[in-house]
């Protein structure tokens, strides 16, 4: 039991050690773009790349007939009405790395990755 918990311990760190270099290294297929389409809470791109930086923006476009609401985190939440396109200020991104973000309540349904330029 004990040789298990060790194996599963190891594992979850190595998982961390990896999900922190994922966020630190460029993945193929990043999109630089500063618009996401979130029809059907189904993001596209999936992955963007925006700069780490005060004032960093995107714009998320809702085609649906129905409002979708974007996480980011417990702190940040943005409502997205219907059929129609918002402007949201990233600025909390501040230093290298990457989010995830929930759209309703699909959890981690994309990831903006934020560098320095």
């Amino acid at each position: 039991m004990a040789v298990a918990i060790l194996i599963l311990g190891l594992l979850m760190y190595w998982g961390y050690i990896s999900s922190i270099k994922d966020a630190r290294s460029p993945v193929a297929g990043q999109a630089v773009t500063d618009v996401v389409n979130i029809t059907g809470c189904e993001p596209d791109p999936q992955m963007v790349k925006l700069p780490a930086a005060a004032g960093t923006r995107i714009t998320f476009k809702n085609s649906d007939r129905r409002q979708h609401a974007i996480y980011f985190g417990i702190d940040n939440k943005y409502v997205i009405p219907a059929n129609s396109k918002k402007l949201v200020n990233l600025g909390f991104f501040k230093t290298p790395g990457s989010m995830s973000y929930d759209c309703d309540q699909m959890k981690d349904v994309g990831r903006i990755y934020y560098k320095t330029q």
